[in-house]
């Protein structure tokens, strides 16, 4: 009798090791003995309600993103053939998580951005303070993941190709790693002056072997515009051209465009900055405002849309990435008179001594019937922050001087503002001494 007692035991428990796996522990109690629970692997939970062991041998949800309506799927694919979610660069850009666990629970939810897909180590990853789950119920819960880290400086938003790894461990130590699909951003940044062609100018951008300077290789950027007089004091000359360059992320197709719109204000005797027209001569003598698209300028200093042949592709390896290349000027015999106002008779009173130049930049990307918008001029928020030193001095202005008409947004002042033309002299005091590059 005790040989069978000891055999149907011994059955038994191999029918308990074949149903529940290999156990590491021993039992140090009953199964109902809450004081003394069995000690386990990670593949089993306690229930110390109903007393039982339940086996968690699933991994947590798969994620779920939510684009959050802030993404469009275009044309653009990832190395893998992926088409992208892309976005508009925006401090805002966000997407939200959606994961959950059956059984245990979510225990700790981490998450990290990287341009490639291979999957980053845990240790790594950013942690979701405070997301769990309810252990034993089918629950789901949310959290929004902002793009960009939570920064607002525009220079350090992120731009091209991204995926974002989430990693999820439940309570019985299940872990789960989920790649997003790719997410593209596209971005207008580094706006810079590159050449200003005022005699006066020459050495800050050409070397005596007429090589460019490291000033015009590198550019004046944003942070000291607007360019207002160099070293020695001198302005930019009524009539000089400017050459300047604006670099993009996502906007090398032909679905894509970016455009300059320029405003103007000048500045009188008393220090009055005021919003003002401009009016140039056409080639039949007809004196017009260079707003007006009757105006040969139209499209030369008012609203300019410019070249994609002027782009080029610095890094072979990045063809998304590229560098527009654009001038402007206004003709050196310009009128200027106070907006709105009527056209300049030909002996009119000059009363402007400056002219503020400000360029309201917009990339524009179709998808099919809608277009997407990139007002670079109002989100670059670097704006004047310098002073101009390596040039000479800049002069901004501490006003929103983009937004047209009224109201006016504090948060946009400075920004546009990109070099001041010197009304008291025109190319033509260097023409007429022989002055020339």
């Amino acid at each position: 009798m005790l040989r069978k007692d000891i055999v149907r035991v011994i059955s038994i428990m191999i029918v308990l090791i074949l149903i529940c796996g290999n156990w590491v522990g021993t039992f140090a109690a009953s199964p109902k003995d809450t004081q003394n629970p069995i000690s386990a692997s990670n593949d089993y939970k306690y229930d110390s309600k109903s007393g039982i062991y339940k086996i968690d041998k699933t991994k947590p949800y798969s994620v779920e993103f939510n684009w959050d309506n802030q993404s469009i799927k275009g044309i653009r694919k990832d190395p893998h053939g992926v088409i992208c979610h892309e976005y508009t660069c925006s401090p805002n850009n966000s997407l939200t998580v959606t994961m959950g666990d059956n059984l245990s629970g979510i225990q700790e939810a981490r998450y990290l951005w990287t341009e490639n897909k291979d999957v980053p180590s845990s240790d790594i990853m950013i942690l979701v303070h405070g997301f769990q789950t309810t252990e034993g119920k089918d629950e789901k819960k949310s959290f929004t993941i902002d793009i960009h880290d939570h920064k607002n400086d525009y220079s350090s938003l992120k731009k091209g190709l991204w995926y974002l790894h989430v990693y999820l461990i439940d309570r019985a130590g299940n872990e789960t790693n989920t790649c997003s699909e790719p997410i593209y951003i596209n971005k207008a940044y580094n706006l810079k002056i590159n050449t200003i062609y005022d005699f006066g100018w020459k050495k800050y951008f050409r070397k005596a072997d007429n090589t460019p300077t490291k000033l015009s290789s590198d550019g004046i950027g944003v942070e000291d515009m607007p360019v207002y007089k160099n070293k020695e004091g001198l302005g930019i000359k009524m009539g000089y051209s400017i050459d300047l360059s604006l670099d993009t992320v996502g906007l090398d197709k032909p679905d894509s465009r970016v455009r300059v719109k320029a405003l103007f204000y000048g500045l009188d005797k008393t220090n009055t900055l005021t919003p003002v027209d401009v009016y140039a001569w056409n080639k039949d003598g007809k004196l017009i405002n260079i707003s007006d698209i009757k105006s040969e300028y139209y499209t030369k200093s008012k609203l300019l849309e410019l070249s994609r042949s002027s782009i080029i592709t610095p890094d072979n390896t990045k063809p998304d990435y590229s560098t527009w290349k654009f001038s402007y000027f206004i003709p050196y015999n310009a009128r200027i008179v106070k907006h709105g106002a009527n056209a300049p008779e030909l002996n009119y009173e000059k009363r402007f001594t400056k002219l503020l130049v400000v360029f309201d930049i917009i990339g524009y990307k179709d998808y099919g019937s809608h277009t997407k918008t990139l007002e670079f001029s109002k989100l670059e928020n670097g704006w004047s922050h310098g002073n101009g030193g390596i040039y000479g001095e800049n002069y901004p202005v501490d006003s929103d001087l983009l937004t047209e008409e009224p109201p006016y947004r504090d948060e946009l002042k400075y920004h546009g503002q990109v070099f001041w033309y010197d009304l008291s002299h025109t190319v033509m005091d260097d023409v007429n001494k022989g002055r020339k590059w």
